[in-house]
């Protein structure tokens, strides 16, 4: 029987979770406190301009962004906890699909195929996953509320400079996503081929094997 390989949208429902949920709020509350930092720094430059700065302006400033730092690191803790979950579930279906399958771990080609998982690979796959997520919503909230800040306060021409930006960095990420997904898959294939290679020379070591 031949093994249903699993979908987008299947992988993407393993990180769906409320913890999911909870870091995009946290980071949704990161992005506003870093937006007011910024609101906060540009009212304080107009007041030093004429001569009124207090330090009670300094303070606002100083608790808004610790605020917003703080913000950041719990969501990281919850990003954790969905990565954990999304890389528990997509373990328990390959553990069900594979477990009229098993093979000696001393045959190469199975063992190629099979340590990866037993490594760890699938696990830092999914928090890669995550961590990229992370970032790319990170940089997309904080783009999107200070370029509000700074069309109210400066110019309103530049929230559509920084929308030119966005949409030019996005158009050059769906141009390339083909060769760079091309040259990550095949990164990562040598990655498990080196992982699997070097747990069997560690086999044959402590298992008095002179081969290597």
């Amino acid at each position: 029987m031949k093994r249903q390989e699993i979908s987008r949208l299947e992988l993407a429902s393993y990180l769906l979770s409320p913890s999911l949920f909870v870091m995009v709020t946290l980071m949704i509350v990161e992005a506003i406190l870093a937006a007011a930092t910024t609101w906060l720094v540009i009212n304080a430059g107009r007041k030093v301009a004429v001569g009124q700065f207090l330090l009670s302006d300094l303070i606002w400033i100083l608790t808004a962004q610790s605020a917003s730092y703080v913000a950041g690191v719990i969501s990281w803790i919850f990003a954790e906890r969905a990565g954990y979950r999304g890389f528990g579930k997509f373990m328990l279906r390959f553990a069900r699909e594979n477990r009229g399958k098993v093979k000696l771990l001393n045959e190469k080609p199975a063992r190629e195929q099979v340590e990866p998982f037993l490594t760890g690979e699938t696990f830092q796959c999914f928090f890669n996953v995550m961590y990229e997520l992370e970032f790319s919503l990170k940089l997309l909230l904080g783009l999107v509320f200070n370029a509000l800040v700074l069309g109210t306060q400066i110019d309103v021409s530049l929230p559509f400079a920084y929308l030119g930006a966005l949409g030019a960095l996005l158009l050059m990420q769906w141009i390339l996503q083909q060769p760079l997904a091309r040259a990550y898959l095949e990164n990562q294939r040598m990655n498990n081929r080196v992982t699997a290679q070097g747990y069997t020379a560690w086999d044959n070591i402590f298992s008095g094997n002179s081969y290597n």
